[in-house]
């Protein structure tokens, strides 16, 4: 069983914030919500408005605290272009913040929000992502083409050095595109036109996710791709066989060779969350 421990959230006003604070909580975990907007998250030991970028803030935020779960970011796509510089200052500088602060705090744990497109993936990347193979593993290759994408890698790289300058466990969750199953169902999980290549994901168990990136030990610095297990159709059933074979028809009209597995036969999502389930008993719900 996990010890409980203090954990803050930051992020805790946005949906996935919010979610994982619920998960922390209904699991024995005392909660400390951090955003720069004013977090609500009902049972949270304290609620606190703070900017990632500040640093003595997010020191202030984090004395006490056992462990972080790291998801304050500006999200895929928000202003485009022009919003850029702000995606880097806020995404690249706040994780910054987040990880010294919580060395400065003798923090052991942090269980941060990446991203799927940390890969390279996004639906409007120029040059486009280059798929190899599907279903696509944390091992394939890929260039992020984006400011999101980018801030996410470099986030990456930054735990890196966190653990390895300081012994810090950092756990890193490519998070796929969250829906909301509950509020929306199945049919949320749909890929739409972008079948395929596209991957969704249930908020409830990218909570699951960051809540076992604190709980586990030992895991030094990994990275994890956050998906749900299957993909699913307009009617939010599970993608059948001649589905896949006729979406991938595309690929093969565009003169893409791609090496498929037999898994994306049956009906298994394009990005892999095997990793997850096999090194962190992650249970996804769909």
């Amino acid at each position: 069983m996990a010890r409980k421990m203090k954990v803050l959230v930051t992020g805790a006003a946005g949906n996935v914030g919010s979610h994982t604070a619920l998960e922390l909580m209904a699991h024995g975990h005392q909660v400390r919500c951090v955003d720069i907007r004013p977090p609500k998250v009902k049972g949270a030991m304290r609620n606190v408005v703070a900017d990632l970028r500040d640093l003595e803030a997010m020191c202030k935020a984090a004395k006490g605290m056992d462990a972080i779960c790291h998801l304050g970011a500006i999200p895929h796509g928000a202003g485009g272009r022009v919003q850029w510089p702000d995606i880097m200052d806020i995404n690249v500088v706040g994780t910054y913040n987040v990880l010294e602060a919580a060395e400065r705090n003798g923090i052991g744990k942090v269980a941060l929000a990446s991203s799927i497109c940390a890969t390279g993936w996004c639906n409007w990347g120029s040059p486009p992502y280059k798929i190899l193979y599907l279903p696509v593993d944390e091992e394939h290759p890929g260039v992020p083409c984006d400011a999101y994408s980018l801030s996410k890698l470099l986030n990456e790289e930054t735990a890196a050095a966190f653990h390895y300058s300081f012994g810090m466990q950092v756990v890193c969750f490519r998070i796929g595109n969250v829906a909301n199953v509950a509020t929306q169902g199945r049919k949320s999980l749909a890929a739409g036109g972008l079948r395929p290549i596209w991957t969704r994901v249930d908020v409830e168990d990218v909570a699951q996710c960051l809540r076992l990136g604190v709980e586990k030990s030992k895991l030094g610095f990994n990275y994890y791709h956050v998906t749900s297990r299957w993909r699913y159709d307009e009617e939010g059933e599970v993608v059948t066989p001649e589905r896949t074979l006729k979406d991938l028809e595309a690929f093969e009209k565009a003169g893409e060779s791609i090496c498929i597995s037999p898994e994306l036969l049956q009906g298994r999502n394009a990005f892999s969350c095997d990793k997850a389930i096999e090194e962190l008993g992650y249970k996804p719900r769909y």
